[in-house]
C-alpha cells in the first residue's frame, strides 16, 4: 500500500514547528492530513464509550473495519477484520452480516454468524453454534475428515495413532457414497465398553466378543447367565456346579424349574439332566413322539433299537417274587443282544389267535382260507373241498404274528378267528370240524373227518343253518 505523500513523519513535522519557525499553510494542511479526524475518518472516542470504528463500504462489500498488514508497503493486507463475510469470497452475493477475519484472498477464517451466533471456523456461514470446516484437534483427540479418506468419511481418534491407516481410527461415520450414515466403531487393539472404570464388554483384538470378562477366549464369552427374551442360559441360581438353560418366567432358584442342567465341577461333571416341573416331550414336525409324564413314559410311534445293548421294559419284583438273578429279576420283559425276549408275567393282548406270515400270489382278506401252492410257493383262496394244501384261515387282528414282512398275509396257527364258510354245502353247528370248500376263499361241514386227514382247519365255535357268511373258528390242523 502507497502512503499519501501529504502524510508527513512525525519527525518532518516537528522540523516545521522549530522555534523561530513561521509554519506556511501547506505545512499547516499536511500536519492536519497526517492527524485521523473523527468526523472524517469515522474513528471516534465518545466519552465514555469505547473506541468506535466505521466499517468501509456497501452491501455487496466486504464492509471491513481493520486491515492488518506484514508490512505497510504491501500491495494487500495479510488479515482483514470484516462484517460482511462471503461464503463464496469472489461471489458479493454470498455475504452475510457477521464479525469476521479474513485472509488476504478474502477466505473467513472465523467466523461469528450476526443471526445465529453460530462460530464458524473456516466457514462463513455456520449452521452450528460452532462449526470447524476441517480436523478439531483437542490435545492428543482429532475430530473431523478421517485422513484415510476425507472425501467419504469423519472420524474420531488419537494423533499419536497414524489415522492415514484405516485401522486406527476409534469412531467413524460414512459422510457420502454407499456407506452414507453408516457407523463404525473401531480399534487397532481392542474395544472395551466400561461403567465405573470396569470392563463390561470386551471386544478382542482376535474378534471374540467377552462380556464380563475382559480376556473372551470364544467368539462370545459371557460370565453369567445370558438372557434371550424369556430364555436364560448360564450358570444355575440353585447351584453353582451346574450350567442350565431355562425360562426366566420360572425360578431357576428352585431346582425342579430348568429344562438342560449339566455339571461343570464335582462328582458328577459332564453328567447331562433334562427336566421339567409338569412333562418332557420330545417331537419332531412339532409332533409328539416320547412324553415323560410324572408319572409315566409314553412312546408314540413305533419303538426301534440296534447293537449290542439290552432294552429293559418293567419294574423291579414286587417283594423280591422273581429273585434278582439276571433275567428273572428285575425286569419284566426282557431283549437281550442276540434278540431273545423273556417275559416273566405272560403275554396279554385284545387279539385272539397266533399267525405266521406268508407270500401271497393273490389279494387275500381277513376270513379267507388259504392253502399253499408249491410251485409258486405261495398261498392262494382254496378252490376245492377237502384240499390236503390247507394251510389255514387269514387272521385279521391277530394278538402275535411271527415274521416281519408286512406286506405278506398272516395266517392264523391257532387261536380263535372269523371265518367265510359255505352252509349250503350242509349246514353247520358250533362244535363241526372244517374244511376246505370248492366255493373260493371259504370252508364246509366236515363229514368224515378220516377222509378229511390233513384238510382241516378248525372247529366251528358258532353255527350257520344256510348260505355263505362268517362264522367264529378255533383253528387247528388235524
Amino acid at each position: 500500500m502507497n502512503i499519501d505523500d501529504n502524510k508527513k513523519s512525525r519527525a518532518a513535522l516537528k522540523s516545521y514547528f522549530v522555534k523561530n519557525a513561521i509554519p506556511t499553510e501547506q505545512q499547516f494542511s499536511q500536519l492536519i492530513d497526517s492527524l485521523l479526524n473523527q468526523r472524517d475518518d469515522v474513528l471516534v472516542k465518545p466519552a465514555g464509550d469505547p473506541l468506535s470504528i466505521e466499517a468501509v463500504g456497501d452491501a455487496t462489500s466486504f464492509k471491513k473495519v481493520l486491515n492488518f498488514y506484514t508490512q505497510i508497503s504491501d500491495a494487500n493486507p495479510a488479515w482483514t477484520l470484516s462484517l460482511r463475510p462471503r461464503t463464496n469470497p469472489n461471489d458479493p452475493q454470498t455475504g452475510r452480516p457477521g464479525l469476521s477475519i479474513n485472509d488476504a484472498a478474502g477466505n473467513s477464517r472465523l467466523t461469528v454468524d450476526a443471526a445465529t451466533g453460530g462460530v464458524g471456523i473456516g466457514v462463513a456461514a455456520p449452521i452450528e453454534a460452532l462449526e470447524v470446516n476441517g480436523r478439531i484437534k483437542a490435545a492428543l483427540l482429532a475430530i473431523g475428515p478421517w485422513p484415510a479418506n476425507p472425501t467419504q468419511y469423519e472420524f474420531f481418534g488419537v494423533t499419536s495413532l497414524d489415522q492415514n491407516q484405516a485401522q486406527n481410527y476409534a469412531l467413524l461415520q460414512g459422510s457420502a457414497g454407499a456407506d452414507l450414515g453408516i457407523t463404525f466403531l473401531n480399534s487397532p487393539t481392542s474395544i472395551r465398553l466400561r461403567i465405573k472404570n470396569a470392563d463390561r464388554m470386551v471386544v478382542a483384538t482376535n474378534g471374540n466378543v467377552g462380556i464380563g470378562t475382559a480376556s473372551p477366549a470364544n467368539l462370545l464369552e459371557v460370565a453369567g447367565v445370558a438372557r434371550f427374551g424369556l430364555l436364560g442360559i448360564g450358570p444355575w441360581p440353585a447351584g453353582g456346579n451346574y450350567m442350565h438353560f431355562g425360562v426366566t418366567t420360572l425360578n431357576q432358584a428352585a431346582a425342579g424349574n430348568y429344562a438342560l442342567l449339566q455339571s461343570a465341577a464335582g462328582g458328577d461333571i459332564g453328567m447331562t439332566f433334562l427336566n421339567s416341573p409338569t412333562s418332557v416331550r420330545l417331537r419332531i414336525g412339532n409332533g409328539d413322539r416320547l412324553v415323560v409324564d410324572p408319572g409315566e413314559t409314553t412312546v408314540l410311534g413305533p419303538f426301534k433299537t440296534q447293537g449290542a445293548h439290552f432294552v429293559k421294559l418293567g419294574y423291579p419284583s414286587p417283594s423280591g417274587r422273581y429273585g434278582n438273578d439276571g433275567i428273572r429279576g428285575e425286569p419284566n420283559l426282557w431283549l437281550d443282544s442276540a434278540g431273545t425276549v423273556f417275559l416273566k408275567q405272560g403275554f396279554t393282548s385284545i387279539g385272539m389267535d397266533v399267525a405266521e406270515r406268508f407270500p401271497a400270489g393273490e389279494a387275500l382278506v381277513p376270513g379267507d382260507v388259504a392253502v399253499f401252492d408249491e410251485h409258486d410257493r405261495t398261498i392262494h383262496r382254496c378252490d376245492r373241498a377237502i384240499d390236503r394244501r390247507a394251510v389255514g384261515i387269514v387272521s385279521g387282528e391277530a394278538a402275535f404274528i411271527l415274521g416281519i414282512e408286512t406286506e405278506e398275509v398272516p395266517i392264523a396257527l391257532c387261536g380263535r378267528v372269523p371265518c367265510k364258510v359255505d352252509a349250503d354245502v350242509a349246514p353247520i353247528v358250533a362244535g363241526d370240524l372244517l374244511t376246505t370248500s370248492a366255493t373260493r376263499g371259504h370252508a364246509q361241514k366236515v363229514d368224515d373227518p378220516t377222509a378229511c386227514a390233513g384238510a382241516i382247519v378248525g372247529k366251528a365255535l358258532t353255527s350257520l343253518a344256510s348260505g355263505k357268511g362268517e362264522i367264529l373258528v378255533l383253528v387247528h390242523g388235524r
